[in-house]
């Protein structure tokens, strides 16, 4: 896989999202633990004309305050992938119930899907119509739900 050529755009579009969503240069700066006490550093991270590029473990820390994987998200749809969060889990049990939900959302996804593609193609207007990415999301969340259980069960 090749980046697009304005994956460095892209990344410094997410890391002016973050510092933003941190309260600004200053407020971000205090957030590495000292890391970075200079706001003209933090300021040449998120410029577009600067080659400097944010630090992964600053990145890792702003996130953490932010309480939202911002850079990362943008990272994993650079590379192709969808982020999806992990679940907090505790051990326990998978049960019939999971399964059934899985089974019945991915379903319910695979319905949608066939239906909007009785005429050959998937509008943007059935697509939001029939809500898809948000089934779809729905459905890697109930997943990955039941994967963070057996890895916590697995972990006893």
């Amino acid at each position: 896989m090749t980046l697009p050529r304005n994956y460095t755009k892209a990344i410094k579009s997410a890391v002016r999202e973050l510092i933003t969503e941190a309260g600004g240069q200053a407020r971000a700066c205090k957030a590495t633990d000292g890391r970075i006490q200079n706001h003209a550093t933090m300021s040449r991270y998120g410029s577009p004309h600067e080659d400097q590029q944010m630090p992964v473990d600053v990145v890792a820390l702003l996130e953490a305050d932010v309480g939202a994987p911002v850079v990362t998200a943008q990272l994993a749809d650079l590379q192709g992938y969808v982020l999806v969060a992990k679940p907090a889990a505790t051990a326990r049990e998978v049960t019939v119930a999971d399964m059934c939900g899985l089974v019945r959302e991915a379903g319910d996804l695979f319905s949608d899907l066939a239906n909007a593609l009785a005429d050959g193609t998937i509008t943007a207007q059935e697509s939001r119509d029939l809500g898809l990415r948000r089934t779809g999301l729905r459905v890697m969340e109930d997943l990955a739900q039941i994967l963070a259980g057996l890895e916590a069960l697995e972990a006893e």
